[in-house]
């Protein structure tokens, strides 16, 4: 249980004094915890142990996964702003690979993009909703489930009682200084295969330029490549652009004490 955000910052410091960085590139390896008492989807931390945890130390985000028979459940806890932000506005994908592989074949879109985050209403009763939140609130509807990586904006929105027919809970809170996200999905790993890939990624959102370097006037140059991760959900400078999360972990399922 979450005993605010000192006892949190205690937890990451010793996270990151015992738990080494594992697998190579995004990639790390996990061990799973057994279920041994019900949990909530429901954006909280009480119903999850302390122990079996994993800090990605570029993105700072900390990552625990349960299962039992039936379900494999993940929480992931953000504590920088600029993460927070950034996972709320260029939304986030889960994805499961029953294989034990990085295969974008089930996942779960949640929260969703915010596309017109940035845009500036020309009337005068606009009230843009960017606030944590706003943003917050207006994420709790809705998500996408995706067959593929080219289902990404392409599928349709369903509401969560929707998702919950398929047996799929996922959820978002704050607690102290921490945004928690939560996913429950099916156990797809067969009888025979007991490591399940789960891949977690973000969008890129585009920050408004800063007084002191005014938006337009100038052409804006292109970075040299795709996504990559960020220390503290890291900003370019130069564009304005926030840096993506994006990482694989090879989890190891429990089997039943």
């Amino acid at each position: 249980m979450i005993h605010g955000g000192r006892h949190m910052d205690l937890l990451i410091v010793l996270l990151l004094a015992v738990l080494p960085l594992s697998g190579c590139d995004d990639t790390v390896n996990l061990k799973s915890q057994w279920r041994t008492r019900p949990i909530t989807i429901d954006g909280s931390g009480a119903d999850w142990s302390e122990t079996g945890q994993y800090l990605d130390e570029k993105s700072r985000v900390l990552i625990s996964v349960m299962n039992d028979e039936d379900n494999i459940y993940v929480r992931l806890l953000l504590r920088s702003k600029e993460s927070q932000m950034m996972f709320l506005r260029a939304g986030a994908i889960t994805w499961i690979d029953d294989a034990g592989g990085t295969r974008k074949k089930f996942g779960v879109q949640f929260p969703l993009a915010k596309q017109n985050h940035f845009m500036r209403g020309t009337m005068r009763d606009y009230k843009p909703r960017n606030s944590m939140q706003d943003l917050l609130e207006d994420s709790k509807q809705t998500l996408s489930i995706l067959k593929s990586q080219e289902d990404c904006g392409q599928v349709p929105t369903i509401f969560m009682s929707e998702a919950a027919e398929m047996g799929v809970y996922v959820s978002l809170g704050m607690e102290a200084d921490y945004m928690i996200y939560e996913l429950q999905v099916p156990c797809r790993a067969s009888a025979g295969n007991k490591i399940v890939g789960i891949g977690f990624e973000t969008g890129k959102t585009e920050r408004p330029f800063s007084k002191e370097r005014p938006a337009g006037g100038g052409e804006m140059t292109k970075g040299n490549g795709g996504p990559s991760r960020g220390g503290d959900g890291g900003i370019d400078s130069e564009r304005g652009r926030s840096e993506s999360i994006e990482m694989w972990a090879m989890v190891q399922l429990a089997h039943m004490p």
